[in-house]
């Protein structure tokens, strides 16, 4: 994603994983460079802004914000995952645990790297 804008969708869950802005799922990167994902919401699950299972998340720029989930994970809900953010901003988003970033490892498997100008603020 080098820009645009991901806004106000409404995923409604009853199992599995969200997603109320991008879900991605089992293999392959999501990269974004810039760009907004926001006002997205997920109702009974995870990942207003964005849902991963067993995939790379490389953030350079932009911002997730301003989403919501039921549950896990405001801005970004991971699971299996390897999630770099080397810059951009991740603010504003709420759930009831996580707010800005969830994640879960089924193995112990999961990576969380925050470096650069990178911002994880005001969840």
């Amino acid at each position: 994603m080098y820009g645009g804008k991901i806004s106000n969708n409404v995923v409604e869950v009853a199992s599995n994983y969200g997603g109320g802005g991008v879900y991605a799922h089992d293999g392959g990167t999501f990269e974004m460079y810039g760009g907004e994902i926001s006002g997205n919401e997920v109702k009974g699950n995870d990942g207003g802004g964005v849902s991963m299972v067993a995939v790379s998340f490389n953030m350079y720029g932009g911002t997730i914000s301003g989403n919501t989930a039921s549950e896990y994970g405001g801005g970004i809900a991971a699971y299996n995952d390897n999630f770099t953010l080397t810059g951009g901003e991740i603010k504003n988003n709420s759930a009831n645990k996580g707010g800005g970033v969830y994640m879960y490892s089924y193995d112990e498997s999961n990576t969380l790297t925050v470096s650069g100008s990178a911002s994880i603020i005001e969840n």
